[in-house]
């Protein structure tokens, strides 16, 4: 993703949202993100300004392992998804964007 400036903020990024029954969806803030938090905010003139998201990694090119606490949802149902927002002219380094990959949502008793 391409980064505004060498500040956090994003033009793009990728982020995980929530939804409760059939209600919108919400972002999943650093609040909940238990391992590799978001590193940035999408700028104010994208898609979902304000927002947290990945879009500046630690190591180029190197995946993120992460795990978000679902405990405030206990008990009700949700789904949850992958958001990503590009500007028009994104330009990153081959391979850009986000891939998904070994999605796990695990309870304990």
């Amino acid at each position: 993703y391409e980064t505004v400036g060498t500040g956090p903020n994003c033009w793009d990024g990728g982020s995980v949202e929530v939804s409760v029954g059939a209600g919108a969806f919400e972002p999943i803030g650093n609040g909940r993100n238990l391992a590799n938090p978001y590193l940035g905010r999408r700028d104010l003139a994208t898609t979902a300004p304000g927002t947290e998201a990945w879009c500046v990694q630690a190591t180029p090119g190197a995946p993120v392992r992460t795990v978000f606490s679902l405990n405030d949802y206990r008990g009700q149902s949700i789904r949850l998804r992958y958001r990503s927002t590009a500007d028009t002219n994104t330009v990153g380094p081959v391979p850009n964007g986000m891939a998904v990959d070994n999605v796990q949502v695990l309870g304990c008793q």
